[in-house]
């Protein structure tokens, strides 16, 4: 029942979603009440329970949506990599770092997708501890296949030789940035929306994964359009 009533009342649901979601994300699942989120959307106790049952369930609808909102982004730049493809390391670098972009973008543009992963990582509540099997563990597992298929077609040769350790570093990274910036000898952070520090993050993230994918791209191509540190 409270899956349709969440498809019944799009308005209302949208709007407890929202506010879960930036509860979540700046209290944790501990320091989030409840009360204070149908507070927050302008409703009773008893019409927030009439969409989701529990606390729990509520929490696994947040990490659900965050899942599928970066599952359509992600899928729309796999959904490119033909086998075609897959031999052209030039046209393989542009997409990876095409969705590179298009993922730190989305961190930017809504921090609260940071804050929310981090606080569940510190955390860890018991009652939800499958949530990244079943919303992240299949976004991973995506990338690593298609880097695997790449590795098979020739395009790259890693340096590094653990697949998966190399596309969660990209999490890390991303977090770390999005999450705190770049600390300056002054003993202070820079704002990661600053454009000349998401510039810099930018190249440096292209320069890292050219190194470790180990892109097999002869230099003569470079001069059709391809990838140079210089025109990040």
């Amino acid at each position: 029942m409270t899956e349709n009533a969440l498809s019944s009342s799009p308005s209302t649901a949208e709007q407890i979603l929202q506010v879960a979601t930036r509860f979540f994300a700046r209290y944790g699942y501990y320091g989030t009440s409840i009360r204070e989120i149908a507070k927050e959307v302008g409703i009773s106790v008893s019409t927030l329970y009439y969409h989701v049952q529990s606390k729990d369930e509520l929490y696994r609808r947040v990490f659900q949506r965050q899942f599928q909102e970066e599952e359509k982004l992600i899928r729309s730049y796999l959904e490119q990599a033909d086998d075609h493809l897959l031999q052209n390391p030039v046209a393989l670098r542009d997409l990876l770092f095409g969705l590179v972009d298009a993922l730190i973008d989305r961190g930017l543009q809504d921090p609260d997708i940071v804050r929310l992963w981090t606080r569940r990582w510190l955390e860890k509540p018991e009652q939800t501890e499958d949530i990244e099997i079943v919303y992240s563990a299949p976004l991973y597992i995506c990338i690593e296949e298609l880097l695997m298929r790449a590795e098979q077609a020739g395009s790259i040769r890693p340096r590094f030789s653990n697949l998966s350790m190399i596309v969660h570093s990209f999490t890390w990274l991303q977090y770390g940035y999005i999450g705190f910036g770049q600390l300056t000898y002054q003993a202070r952070f820079e704002k990661p929306s600053d454009s000349k520090q998401v510039a810099q993050f930018r190249q440096f993230v292209r320069q890292l994964y050219s190194d470790l994918l180990n892109f097999q791209i002869d230099t003569s191509t470079q001069r059709h359009g391809g990838f140079s540190p210089s025109q990040a």
